[in-house]
């Protein structure tokens, strides 16, 4: 149903509402539901005074903060929150030897910047060694296809 085709007398609204109020005797979660309903069944953006309107309970300023926390609480909802890639540990390993985040605090105390991490020659000649395999394995397979 088209928000234009909505009308407060509507039979279907009406009749949703009515059930609504049986199953919710809480004003605040009354209010809730009817946001939901609006907003999901109907498509139509709930407002403070169209849900006034329609369930006529509490005061004025009951359905705008039930609306706010509706709102705020579909945002949550759909947020979505993209992680790091690769291990946490990693990176925070990485932070604490003084990567890219640290530079500028290093040159700002007057630390010289080494260019080295703690174990980072070991890693080197580890990836040395890991290279002249790979190199030794293409001569092989070279000398094979000739």
């Amino acid at each position: 149903m088209a928000a234009a085709d909505l009308d407060l007398t509507d039979t279907a609204l009406q009749a949703d509402l009515a059930e609504l109020r049986g199953r919710f005797p809480d004003t605040r979660a009354l209010y809730r539901e009817v946001c939901g309903l609006l907003f999901f069944r109907y498509g139509v953006t709930p407002t403070a005074n169209k849900l006034y309107s329609l369930v006529r309970k509490g005061s004025m300023g009951t359905p705008a903060e039930v609306l706010q926390a509706f709102w705020q609480e579909l945002r949550g909802r759909t947020r979505v929150t993209i992680e790091p890639p690769g291990p946490a540990r990693y990176v925070e390993g990485h932070r604490r030897r003084g990567r890219p985040d640290d530079l500028a605090g290093r040159e700002r105390s007057g630390q010289r910047r080494t260019g080295h991490a703690p174990g980072g020659s070991a890693r080197r000649g580890d990836r040395c060694r890991i290279r002249a395999r790979c190199r030794a394995r293409e001569t092989a397979v070279a000398r094979e296809d000739a």
